[in-house]
Protein backbone atom coordinates (compact mmCIF):
# COMPACT_ATOMS: atom_id res chain seq x y z
CA UNK A 1 0.00 0.00 0.00
CA UNK A 2 1.40 3.36 -1.05
CA UNK A 3 1.62 6.09 1.57
CA UNK A 4 -0.17 9.40 1.09
CA UNK A 5 3.10 11.27 0.63
CA UNK A 6 4.20 9.19 -2.32
CA UNK A 7 0.68 9.20 -3.78
CA UNK A 8 0.55 13.00 -3.60
CA UNK A 9 3.93 13.31 -5.34
CA UNK A 10 2.87 10.92 -8.11
CA UNK A 11 -0.39 12.81 -8.60
CA UNK A 12 1.49 16.12 -8.91
CA UNK A 13 3.86 14.66 -11.50
CA UNK A 14 1.04 13.09 -13.52
CA UNK A 15 -0.94 16.34 -13.42
CA UNK A 16 2.04 18.36 -14.67
CA UNK A 17 2.62 15.88 -17.51
CA UNK A 18 -1.05 15.95 -18.50
CA UNK A 19 -1.09 19.74 -18.38
CA UNK A 20 1.81 19.89 -20.83
CA UNK A 21 -0.24 17.89 -23.34
CA UNK A 22 -3.43 19.94 -23.02
CA UNK A 23 -4.37 22.26 -25.86
CA UNK A 24 -3.63 25.85 -24.93
CA UNK A 25 -6.71 27.75 -23.80
CA UNK A 26 -8.87 24.64 -23.54
CA UNK A 27 -11.23 23.84 -20.69
CA UNK A 28 -9.11 20.77 -19.97
CA UNK A 29 -6.06 22.98 -19.58
CA UNK A 30 -7.91 25.19 -17.09
CA UNK A 31 -9.02 22.15 -15.07
CA UNK A 32 -5.49 20.78 -14.88
CA UNK A 33 -4.03 24.21 -14.04
CA UNK A 34 -6.42 24.39 -11.11
CA UNK A 35 -5.56 20.85 -10.06
CA UNK A 36 -1.83 21.62 -10.28
CA UNK A 37 -2.33 24.79 -8.21
CA UNK A 38 -4.15 22.93 -5.43
CA UNK A 39 -1.65 20.07 -5.42
CA UNK A 40 1.18 22.58 -5.10
CA UNK A 41 -0.56 24.20 -2.13
CA UNK A 42 -1.00 20.80 -0.49
CA UNK A 43 2.64 19.94 -1.11
CA UNK A 44 3.72 23.27 0.43
CA UNK A 45 1.63 22.47 3.50
CA UNK A 46 3.13 18.98 3.60
CA UNK A 47 6.70 20.27 3.50
CA UNK A 48 5.97 22.94 6.11
CA UNK A 49 5.49 20.07 8.59
CA UNK A 50 3.08 22.31 10.54
CA UNK A 51 0.64 19.42 10.60
CA UNK A 52 2.96 17.43 12.87
CA UNK A 53 2.79 18.25 16.55
CA UNK A 54 6.21 17.01 17.65
CA UNK A 55 9.62 18.19 16.48
CA UNK A 56 10.98 14.64 16.46
CA UNK A 57 8.16 13.54 14.15
CA UNK A 58 8.87 16.50 11.86
CA UNK A 59 12.52 15.51 11.61
CA UNK A 60 11.65 11.89 10.85
CA UNK A 61 9.08 12.67 8.18
CA UNK A 62 11.34 15.29 6.62
CA UNK A 63 14.11 12.71 6.38
CA UNK A 64 11.71 10.13 4.93
CA UNK A 65 10.47 12.53 2.24
CA UNK A 66 13.93 13.82 1.39
CA UNK A 67 15.29 10.26 1.14
CA UNK A 68 12.78 9.50 -1.59
CA UNK A 69 10.53 7.39 0.67
CA UNK A 70 13.43 5.03 1.46
CA UNK A 71 12.36 2.79 4.34
CA UNK A 72 15.78 1.13 4.60
CA UNK A 73 17.56 4.47 5.06
CA UNK A 74 14.83 5.54 7.51
CA UNK A 75 15.28 2.36 9.58
CA UNK A 76 19.05 2.73 9.60
CA UNK A 77 19.03 6.42 10.54
CA UNK A 78 16.59 5.98 13.43
CA UNK A 79 17.63 2.47 14.50
CA UNK A 80 14.15 1.01 14.15
CA UNK A 81 12.66 -2.07 12.53
CA UNK A 82 10.91 -2.02 9.18
CA UNK A 83 7.63 -2.66 10.98
CA UNK A 84 8.18 0.32 13.29
CA UNK A 85 9.06 2.49 10.29
CA UNK A 86 5.87 1.45 8.49
CA UNK A 87 3.86 2.30 11.61
CA UNK A 88 5.52 5.70 11.93
CA UNK A 89 4.77 6.56 8.31
CA UNK A 90 1.24 5.16 8.57
CA UNK A 91 0.40 7.36 11.57
CA UNK A 92 2.02 10.42 10.01
CA UNK A 93 0.03 9.79 6.81
CA UNK A 94 -3.13 9.43 8.84
CA UNK A 95 -2.46 12.68 10.70
CA UNK A 96 -1.73 14.52 7.45
CA UNK A 97 -4.97 13.30 5.86
CA UNK A 98 -6.95 14.28 8.96
CA UNK A 99 -5.47 17.78 8.87
CA UNK A 100 -6.46 18.07 5.23
CA UNK A 101 -9.99 17.10 6.13
CA UNK A 102 -10.10 13.55 4.80
CA UNK A 103 -12.19 11.12 6.89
Amino acid sequence: MENVFKSLRKMAIETAKTLEKCPSGSQTEMIFKDKKYFLERIERYLTSYEWLQYKSAREKIKFFLESGYDYDAFCEKYGISYSAAKSTIYYASKQFKERLGEN
